[in-house]
């Protein structure tokens, strides 16, 4: 009787234990979540700061680590060091040029509460000075350079890489490549290639070309354009069908 005793408290003392470890885990999660997201909320922060004093004055984002605050004007200013609030979060910002009119800035929020509850959140962003006012040329008097015909063919979007032009088009030809080097005689190269079917909006970047399509089974398309003027079939880097076959139209990047 009294080993069965025993060996009931054993297995009752076991259970607690294990419950109690259960709970301690739990909280110890619902804590570290918590953290997580007050960081993230707090680095989030920084970069809305950076963004309201671009749109007051885009000199005000100069380049090297900063903390940011509220300053005594009421409007968000950078200080020489990080912040760190009251319950532990430290945070700064790196800002580096990318640009004439854009920078690059990375926030990080970093804390350390003990018992395994610390950790940190980094985000980064471009910001464009978007209040600046670019040159769009004399529009007053506008002539054409050169032209190109292909009788009884649609042409719908063009871009400008280069010295290349693409020319996505309505027939099977789907593609067009033409070397613009002289505007006043632009001239078809690649001539044999073709994307058997439509062609609708394109997109470039780097050396890459991403061409929608009316294929059903491969409406996005991407090619290797490092050579233009001998871009063929065996430039295909990937291809993909979007659901509701024949609706892409446009991209973004």
């Amino acid at each position: 009787m009294m080993l069965d005793a025993l060996l009931g408290v054993v297995v009752f003392g076991l259970f607690i234990i294990a419950v109690g470890s259960s709970l301690l885990f739990s909280q110890r999660g619902f804590l570290a979540s918590g953290d997580h997201m007050r960081g993230a909320f707090l680095a989030e922060q920084s970069l809305e700061a950076l963004r309201t004093m671009r749109d007051q004055d885009f000199s005000l984002l100069t380049e090297g680590d900063h903390g940011v605050r509220v300053g005594l004007g009421g409007t968000w200013e950078l200080t020489e060091s990080g912040a760190t609030t009251s319950d532990g979060y430290a945070s700064h910002v790196t800002i580096a040029a990318s640009g004439a009119d854009t920078v690059f800035a990375v926030a990080q929020t970093a804390w350390n509460h003990g018992m395994g509850r610390s950790g940190s959140v980094v985000l980064t962003t471009e910001i464009t000075n978007w209040r600046k006012v670019q040159p769009i040329g004399d529009w007053s008097d506008v002539s054409p350079q050169g032209a190109y015909t292909d009788i009884g063919v649609l042409f719908n979007k063009v871009i400008v890489k280069g010295n290349y032009a693409f020319v996505t088009s309505g027939n099977t030809t789907g593609l067009y490549v033409f070397d613009i080097s002289n505007l006043s005689n632009p001239v078809r190269t690649a001539n044999s290639f073709s994307l058997g079917a439509a062609g609708y909006d394109l997109l470039a970047v780097g050396d890459v070309l991403y061409v929608l399509t009316s294929d059903a089974s491969s409406e996005l398309r991407s090619y290797n354009i490092s050579s233009p003027s001998t871009l063929s079939s065996g430039d295909l880097i990937d291809q993909e069908g979007i659901p509701a076959d024949d609706r892409a139209r446009s991209l973004g990047h």
